[in-house]
């Protein structure tokens, strides 16, 4: 049992004065509140400006420092266990490690805040006008790949903190801040994804020992289990991992759902699994050790250090010897947790993650070994089949090898050897399929009820996914190992950056049904405006267009309008919109963002049977007079836009 004894004081901020544990003669037994904190219910007490105490471990010879307000004291005892409440606790504070050399966490108050079994309930006011911005600032697919240049620096910071007012499990109310998270798969507008700061207001805030709640919306997880499952399979393996539980969320009364809530990697994470938190921390978004790549990692510790030579010198050493991968690896990096980490990103299908898509990680250099450890993050995409992400070519489900690590090491026999040795270890101690599937059921029936009506079937069906992603997990890995392991074929990828190749705008109207029934020329008229192509200017001498349905690769149909003309040098040049035809309506506008609307652009030289690609039209928008997806109704449109052209 675990026992936590409150406090009042008077001034136990004050560094001068005698530590809460040091004068317990001074207290009133009678003032002593024991709480069991296996059954601490929800609105027992809350950590007001306390200060974080390192990663807020609390114990009896060291209690927290507070700002006159509380004083917690926790420690492990059991009716059978009456030791000395200061020997426990040192005891308790010896460091153990775990398999990779971490050190193990020690169980701490804020775990309340990551519960499975039944969600905490958390309420977020703010003005509504704050909010209804909040919901509509978003970051598209363009924002991040336009510009030769787009990964020369980290992802751009755009969301506005919002002045709020937050309670969780029914305690009092805390001001802090409010503002959307998330990369491409968090932008939703009815669930946003949500980071709420409780120290921005009052310094030093902290509810149950944390500064923060992150809470993810996991749009691409219909399930909500994804992230926490992938996690937990990461600890198991004595990994670090976030902690991860489940959140009811709230905002100005309205009801948004079950939310994901997940540990921050900041400092207090680290300090429970390094001995040392003064090293660079980063984050890696479609970052890697290579020159394209390495200017989008992301400083979260000594941001003010304009020292970056760590990950530099991994970045030049593969650069001027790639065929020393081996060695490489160990000069920079602490190869068995290496290993692993790969090993349990594969075993997951964590293929949004370093391994196979770069993105969603965290790196950590220890200034005590001088190596980096890596770290899992984002996992809200995991235990998908990889037929599920790729139809047309699925990548091979014992291995993925996009980061240019475990590329060179999948081309070394060394490094393939000890990675398939790391996999298959992994996979029988931590992937245990009957024990997996009967988390996830439980998961699951946890977080059913609290699940909006429209949200239940598709979590139901999801979950389904993940437990047929389990089932097979293991014969695939086995089958594509035997006899020898599948090759990885796919060469490093180049830059996902876009440069700038010109703009046009243009006026054009059609008739909706005009595509595949009319000629080019007879579906419909324009006039260039402007036309710009590697800095020449040109037009179209002829302009046509045409609009109607297309068949979507997701089923379905979508809405495509094709505008464009002869140019001077007599190729046909064509853009082809797809649009979703909900938005296609009188007096609005789309913008080109990928995901509202999206273009591409081809030159067909005569006898005009071959396209040429020129890329993609984008940055720009759609602006509609007239329009409908009825046969027969006018489209009007003026299209403004940039070209570019895939690096």
């Amino acid at each position: 049992m675990i026992w936590i004894w409150v406090w009042g004081g008077m001034s136990c901020g004050d560094p001068s004065t005698t530590s809460s544990s040091q004068s317990d003669a001074d207290f009133n037994p009678a003032e002593l509140l024991p709480f069991d904190v296996d059954t601490l219910s929800d609105d027992s007490f809350v950590f007001d400006k306390v200060d974080s105490y390192r990663d807020s471990r609390l114990d009896a010879t060291n209690a927290a420092d507070v700002f006159d307000v509380v004083a917690v004291d926790v420690v492990d005892v059991t009716e059978t266990d009456p030791q000395d409440v200061a020997a426990a606790s040192d005891i308790a504070t010896v460091p153990e490690t775990g398999p990779w050399g971490f050190l193990i966490p020690k169980g701490d108050v804020s775990d309340i805040l990551f519960v499975k079994d039944n969600p905490i309930d958390v309420k977020v006011e703010l003005a509504p006008a704050d909010w209804d911005t909040l919901v509509a600032q978003k970051r598209t697919f363009m924002d991040i790949i336009l510009g030769a240049d787009c990964l020369d620096h980290p992802p751009e910071d755009m969301f506005t903190e919002f002045f709020a007012k937050v309670s969780v499990n029914g305690l009092p109310w805390m001001e802090g801040t409010v503002r959307r998270k998330g990369f491409l798969g968090s932008m939703s507008t009815s669930k946003p994804s949500l980071l709420v700061k409780l120290d921005t207001v009052i310094p030093d805030q902290r509810l149950y020992g944390l500064d923060r709640l992150t809470l993810n919306g996991v749009r691409q997880d219909p399930s909500h289990l994804s992230t926490c499952l992938a996690y937990r399979i990461f600890s198991d393996a004595g990994y670090p991992a976030p902690r991860c539980g489940f959140a009811r969320v709230t905002v100005n009364g309205n009801y948004l759902g079950v939310y994901v809530h997940v540990e921050a990697v900041k400092k207090p994470f680290l300090r429970n699994y390094f001995p040392d938190d003064e090293g660079n921390l980063y984050e890696g978004t479609l970052s890697d050790f290579r020159p394209e790549f390495i200017g989008s990692f992301e400083k979260k510790t000594n941001e003010k250090a304009a020292d970056f030579s760590d990950i530099n010198n991994v970045m030049n050493a593969l650069k001027a010897d790639p065929s020393q991968i081996e060695s490489i690896l160990a000069d920079h990096f602490d190869v068995e947790r290496f290993y692993a980490f790969w090993a349990l990103e594969v075993l997951t299908h964590h293929w949004d993650g370093y391994a196979g898509n770069t993105n969603n990680f965290f790196l950590y250099h220890d200034p005590q070994t001088e190596l980096f450890t890596l770290m899992p993050w984002g996992a809200d995409s995991t235990f998908m089949a990889p037929t599920q992400i790729n139809p047309g070519e699925p990548p091979p489900a014992s291995v993925m090898a996009t980061g240019i690590l475990p590329f060179l090491l999948y081309q070394s026999p060394g490094g393939r050897a000890a990675y398939v040795t790391r996999l298959l270890e992994l996979l029988d101690t931590v992937f245990h399929e009957d024990e997996l599937i009967q988390t996830v059921e439980t998961w699951a029936s946890a977080i059913l009820p609290h699940l909006p009506e429209k949200d239940v079937a598709p979590a139901t069906a999801d979950k389904g996914r993940i437990i047929e992603f389990i089932q097979t997990k293991r014969q695939a890995i086995l089958a594509e190992l035997n006899p020898v392991p599948l090759p990885w074929t796919k060469p490093l990828r180049g830059s996902i950056c876009w440069a700038d190749a010109g703009q046009v705008e243009m006026n054009f109207t059609t008739t909706w049904g005009t595509k595949g029934t009319s000629g080019f020329w007879e579906g419909g008229s324009g006039e260039v405006l402007e036309y710009v192509h590697q800095g020449e200017p040109s037009t179209y001498t002829q302009v046509g267009a045409v609009a109607g349905w297309e068949l979507a690769a997701q089923g379905g149909f979508t809405a495509v309008i094709g505008v464009g003309g002869l140019l001077p040098n007599g190729d046909l040049e064509t853009i082809t919109l797809f649009t979703k035809p909900a938005l296609l309506v009188p007096n609005s506008s789309i913008p080109f963002d990928w995901n509202s609307l999206q273009a591409h652009r081809h030159r067909w030289p005569p006898p005009y049977d071959q396209p040429i690609s020129m890329g993609f039209v984008a940055d720009g928008v759609l602006e509609i007079t007239e329009a409908g997806t009825n046969k027969g109704d006018k489209i009007t449109a003026k299209l403004s836009a940039g070209f570019w052209v895939p690096l």
